[in-house]
């Protein structure tokens, strides 16, 4: 008869470090039977902490003296007589403690970008992820607090990492990710995001109409991380300052204003100015359109032509192209 194998289970799982033992005993079956012990459709490899040994003509134990993880996997006792062969198999389960894949590191990001905080682990079972945060300036413990991932703001990937989308400034703080899966101690660690502001004006573009003598104010505000610089351009290049040409700026907190100040408008004066905002993590600029009234010139070069009884054309040219409004008296 060919060899009948009597069903045989690893009955639990193992932590690493465990000891066990299982047999295969062939319960039917012409003698002489081979017995062989496989793992994973292989043959099983030399191992200090695994043995094999025949008990009887007709069983064969498998010893585990000292379980690692390398030792998972599934074992299959192969039975062999001169009619046949049979096999069974059972798999051999390691709890094996959390181990970095992708370990948390510090980041910055620029506020309203998205950012990804690395977080991954392997183990078994499968360790879970979770996040925590402390907006403070110190990474105390106790401040930490469970992050709400809602889906729009702040999310997790399917491998446990965090994802903020738009940062805000109120993103900046510590992070702590911990791995569990409940062998032997969680797998944690605290990094630091910080969110950084590029320069940004914050006045919004204008047209600004000034008559001709009168004194012309402009305003611009911007925010940024320090230090900030902001500085008033016509023409590509810096306005120069001088006696009727003014800047002035002051800041506070994180916002810088520049005021540029034109005494005594002139003709020259109208145009475009650009006030433009810089720091280390960019710059940012707005134009403001500035139109200069002045009063119109007489008409030059007056003449009459086809005078009849009733009627009479009048022509005259202007001495530049002007916007007012022309009116016959």
């Amino acid at each position: 008869d060919i060899p009948v194998i009597d069903p045989f289970q690893f009955l639990r799982e193992f932590n690493e470090g465990q000891r066990t033992q299982i047999t295969c005993t062939v319960s039917s079956g012409d003698l002489p039977i081979t017995i062989n012990w496989l793992k994973n459709g292989g043959h099983l490899q030399h191992d200090q902490n695994i043995e094999t040994k025949m008990t009887t003509s007709f069983s064969k134990v498998l010893s585990f003296m000292k379980i690692q993880e390398h030792h998972a996997g599934s074992y299959t006792c192969e039975a062999t007589n001169i009619v046949g062969s049979a096999n069974h198999s059972s798999t051999l389960k390691v709890k094996i403690r959390p181990k970095w894949i992708s370990e948390p590191q510090d980041q910055s990001v620029l506020l309203g970008s998205s950012v990804m905080l690395e977080c991954s682990a392997q183990g078994f079972p499968q360790p879970f992820i979770t996040w925590m945060t402390s907006t403070g300036t110190t990474q105390v413990m106790q401040n930490f607090n469970p992050i709400h991932m809602d889906g729009i703001h702040k999310s997790q990937s399917s491998n446990g990492s965090l994802i903020i989308h738009s940062a805000m400034r109120s993103d900046a703080g510590w992070y702590q990710c911990k791995a569990d899966n409940s062998v032997g101690e969680p797998l944690q660690k605290v990094v630091q995001m910080i969110v950084n502001a590029p320069a940004k004006i914050e006045t919004k573009s204008a047209t600004k109409t000034i008559h001709i003598g009168k004194t012309m104010i402009l305003t611009c505000e911007a925010s940024g991380d320090s230090p900030l610089s902001v500085e008033w351009l016509r023409h590509h290049s810096p306005l120069i300052t001088g006696k009727r040409i003014s800047v002035s700026s002051n800041g506070f907190g994180d916002t810088v204003r520049a005021v540029l100040e034109i005494r005594s408008m002139n003709a020259h004066d109208d145009g475009q100015y650009t006030c433009r905002a810089a720091n280390r993590h960019g710059q940012h600029s707005q134009v403001f359109t500035v139109s200069v009234l002045e009063p119109p010139t007489a008409p030059q070069n007056v003449a009459t032509h086809d005078i009849t009884s009733r009627t009479a054309t009048i022509s005259w040219n202007l001495s530049h192209p002007t916007s007012v409004t022309i009116q016959y008296k």
